[in-house]
């Protein structure tokens, strides 16, 4: 509100300065030359008859002489003083619209009205920092389970557009820089209504400054924060960051899972489900040669989870670097059926598209299914535009990026006893999978 306050009196001071000028000069010249009544006799007007007319003059409003009929001195007077009140009117309401439509004021309006409504919030929130699509699915799947969340957000557009959702409308939300430390205070990093911070940008090093900031300014507070490089994932849990999410390697670790115990894994993924989600079916990764394609951020931890299994594999990437000096390695894109020929496709039980492009996983796919109707299909999906898609291509299995994201944080905020329960799930024999089932 200071800044509202600041910011207008420096605007409006100089039109203020001048209209206040004129108008008090107007008058006083009103008042002092002297006029008749209706019976002829001389008479003065007094301070707020020559204010009055003044007003009517200034705004055009054009009421008549007031309170009687004017003398020729005071009409050559009131032909003076029309243009100077009228003009500086009209520059003092210029201003003011200039202002009303200047983007820094409309920006300082919205933090203003934003830091009202988190203010004016009864109960205990979430900060979410990003609302991609994993962020649109955390703030949608608190509310129903009868949280509420303050949202910040670095494109204004996607804040636009959360506001046209009827569902969304009412949650206080912001866009600018969410690692900024002003706008965390302001979505409320310090109220004790406060319950954490989940910061799932896509980019890195902000989700780190959003730790860093939380966890110096509120030490108490849990902090949850989506990292996908292993330096990064290091840096978080270096300086206590609750829960850091990384979702290949999360994948990763459910898909040995599956390998090993698929009812365990079927379990888990029910308990572990966004409201509103479909349940996942019983399946059955095949154990035998397997071709993954693409050794980057999601396909290193997969190859070192196909290590564990103890399963054969052949790598197919693109890259000479990553696969030069592999005895099981296949220099391609794996969209090609050369190169998955070569990985030896129509002997392998299973193949696992992990590009960083949806639409080369889903080549992959395609051709790798081509050659071998009976692969087992894993597939790596970046953009949620392409549910349906990857829904079509029949694969098995589905790596999406912002969903697992979405689960590991929301049963972390809203059951956080369900990892006791995961681990356990873990250590106990199949038959406790089965009777939970």
């Amino acid at each position: 509100m200071n800044d509202i306050i600041w910011l207008t009196m420096r605007r409006l001071r100089l039109p203020l300065i001048v209209m206040i000028i004129v108008f008090f000069l107007s008058v006083v010249g009103l008042v002092l030359i002297p006029g008749v009544d209706a019976n002829g006799e001389a008479v003065q007007l007094s301070y707020l008859d020559a204010a009055y007319f003044v007003a009517i003059v200034a705004t055009t409003i054009g009421l008549g002489e007031f309170p009687y009929a004017y003398t020729d001195a005071q009409r050559l007077y009131v032909f003076f003083i029309i243009m100077p009140n009228v003009v500086v009117w009209l520059y003092s309401i210029g201003t003011i619209l200039e202002l009303l439509l200047d983007p820094q004021f409309r920006s300082v309006m919205r933090r203003s009205r934003f830091e009202q409504r988190v203010a004016a919030l009864p109960h205990q929130f979430f900060i979410v920092c990003g609302f991609g699509n994993t962020g649109s699915m955390i703030v949608n799947a608190l509310r129903l389970r009868g949280y509420q969340a303050v949202v910040l957000e670095r494109e204004a557009d996607v804040i636009h557009g959360m506001i046209l959702q009827e569902d969304l409308a009412h949650v206080p939300a912001l866009s600018g820089d969410v690692s900024n430390r002003q706008l965390l205070e302001m979505a409320g990093l310090m109220s004790p209504l406060c319950q954490g911070v989940i910061s799932i940008t896509n980019e890195d090093h902000a989700n780190l400054t959003v730790a860093i900031t939380s966890k110096l300014l509120r030490p108490d507070l849990p902090v949850m924060a989506r990292s996908e490089t292993p330096m990064t994932t290091a840096n978080m849990a270096s300086f206590g960051t609750d829960h850091v999410v990384d979702p290949y390697e999360i994948f990763a670790e459910r898909f040995l899972l599956a390998l090993n115990s698929p009812i365990k894994y079927l379990v888990q993924d029910w308990l572990i489900s966004v409201p509103g989600s479909q349940l996942l079916r019983p399946m059955k990764p095949p154990s035998g040669h397997w071709i993954l394609c693409g050794l980057g951020r999601f396909g290193s931890p997969i190859a070192a989870r196909l290590e564990e299994a103890a399963l054969p594999y052949t790598i197919v990437d693109v890259h000479p670097d990553r696969v030069s000096g592999l005895a099981n390695g296949v220099l391609g894109r794996g969209t090609e059926a050369s190169t998955l020929l070569q990985a030896g496709v129509k002997n392998s039980v299973g193949i696992i598209a992990g590009t960083g492009d949806d639409v080369d996983n889903l080549s992959i796919l395609m051709t790798a299914h081509e050659l071998n109707p009976h692969l087992f299909l894993v597939a790596r999906q970046e953009r949620q535009e392409n549910d349906m898609l990857f829904a079509a291509s029949h694969a098995n299995l589905v790596a999406k990026r912002s969903l697992i994201v979405a689960r590991r944080i929301l049963y972390t905020c809203t059951t956080p006893l369900l990892q006791n329960f995961r681990q356990h799930l873990l250590q106990e024999e199949e038959d406790f999978a089965h009777h939970v089932e």
